[in-house]
């Protein structure tokens, strides 16, 4: 469920038709703020070198989609080898030049309320196509938190990140 889940974030936040780019231009901001760039790239350490060595990403703001900790896998055995997961979490970890700026900090938090904005859409029933890869069907986001993060890249600084704990069903177990 990991990896599933952390693809499946990945590819929503990616999407054309609700992703964090096109949801980031309708933000609410302060008249004088200036709007965020878009996100130019956004890699998970499931499919991208860069992410998984946690190296400088081809062009920022980026979003680094990875694995927070490990998952809770206990769960019941239902009919029919269904087994529901209790948690996995994902963190989405923003990265750019000038977070330790005014400006920078918030067009990191203009663009983390895109990326809900996001998760919404991809928790809406009409997305249930999307929270289902390889038998793993993403069940609910039970809890996003938010914080700073420190990641080993020169070029970002000090950073944040979201990260999304979702419940999910595993009907290949």
């Amino acid at each position: 469920m990991i990896l599933e889940a952390t693809r499946i974030l990945a590819d929503a936040l990616a999407s054309p038709e609700y992703g964090v780019n096109r949801q980031i231009d309708t933000v609410a901001r302060d008249a004088d703020d200036k709007a965020p760039p878009h996100v130019k790239t956004i890699g998970d350490i499931t499919r991208d070198r860069w992410a998984a060595e946690i190296e400088e990403p081809p062009s920022v703001p980026a979003f680094l989609v990875a694995p927070a900790g490990p998952a809770t896998l206990g769960g019941e055995v239902l009919a029919g080898s269904l087994r529901d997961s209790e948690t996995v979490s994902i963190d989405v970890i923003y990265l750019g030049r000038e977070v330790d700026s005014a400006e920078g900090f918030a067009h990191m938090m203009m663009t983390f309320r895109a990326a809900l904005r996001t998760l919404r859409v991809l928790m809406d029933n009409e997305q249930a196509a999307d929270r289902t890869r390889n038998g793993v069907c993403i069940i609910g986001a039970e809890d996003v938190t938010w914080g700073l993060a420190e990641m080993p890249i020169e070029s970002t600084g000090g950073t944040g990140a979201l990260t999304v704990t979702f419940s999910g069903r595993d009907t290949v177990v």
